[in-house]
């Protein structure tokens, strides 16, 4: 994934945003937008047509392609701080 780019979840999916996806990695979004399988660097990982992001096409965070081999992954917890 060669974009780096903040995408803002749609108003309605606010939870589901992340998940645990049985035993996999991390999956965000409903119908798995993107979605890191556990194995993910040896086994593809994918993306899909964004239902709770805000994207402007399919796979827009992939360059259009679905499925990924992932050479590192890193997830941050953000909390709002007010």
């Amino acid at each position: 994934m060669k974009l780096k780019k903040k995408y803002e979840l749609k108003d309605d999916n606010k939870n589901k945003a992340v998940f645990i996806c049985g035993e996999d990695g991390p999956t965000f979004g409903f119908g798995h937008d993107l979605h890191v399988v556990n194995k993910c660097l040896r086994e593809k990982s994918s993306c899909s047509t964004p239902l709770s992001y805000m994207m402007k096409e399919r796979n827009e965070i992939n360059e259009g392609e679905r499925e990924f081999l992932a050479r590192e992954v890193e997830v941050f917890l953000v909390e709002n701080v007010k």
